[in-house]
């Protein structure tokens, strides 16, 4: 798997039919929202944050980093997810 979650692999699988159908595994999107609270005009200059999300049943994981400031004070994270049968 690719780190920017474009590919996933499985194995070999086969089947009789004429059409071949491939579901996305990522069918569903998470979103996390950061929020900056202070005073970013006199005494914050920058909060620097790290978001790592990682799905270990699935060998899947994103990362993003934000700095926020005065200009720049919140950040809504969204990516892809492989959902479960059952979650769907």
């Amino acid at each position: 798997m690719k780190e920017n979650g474009k590919e996933f692999k499985s194995d070999w699988q086969s089947g009789v039919a004429d059409k071949l159908f491939i579901n996305d595994p990522f069918s569903a999107s998470r979103t996390v929202s950061v929020r900056g609270f202070g005073d970013f005009a006199a005494r914050i200059d920058s909060i620097f944050v790290d978001l790592v999300y990682r799905d270990e049943e699935n060998n899947y994981g994103q990362s993003q980093s934000v700095a926020l400031s005065q200009a720049v004070n919140f950040f809504d994270w969204t990516f892809p997810v492989i959902t479960r049968r059952e979650d769907r």
